[in-house]
């Protein structure tokens, strides 16, 4: 938390009426990135949430050897031979 959050300092160029304004304009836009950059947060870990559910469900239901966890093919073994898929 800042000073200026806590209300005990001044804003930096308050006396200078050429910088004020503009650092006033500065403030109200860091604000409002923080609050997309918030949105985005939850966005995203509700996107990665969703994704692994779905990724969870596939690997029950779908042949879990198929491929790794990094995306590439495995060996897997099939009545006696070995297959790359």
């Amino acid at each position: 938390m800042t000073c200026s959050q806590q209300g005990n300092c001044l804003p930096p160029y308050q006396q200078d009426k050429m910088l004020a304004p503009i650092w006033q304009k500065i403030e109200l836009q860091i604000k409002h990135l923080y609050q997309h950059n918030s949105q985005n947060g939850l966005l995203l870990k509700q996107h990665m949430q969703i994704n692994q559910e779905q990724l969870t469900f596939l690997k029950k239901r779908h042949s879990p050897a198929l491929y790794g966890e990094h995306g590439q093919t495995e060996n897997i073994v099939a009545s006696g031979y070995r297959i790359k898929i």
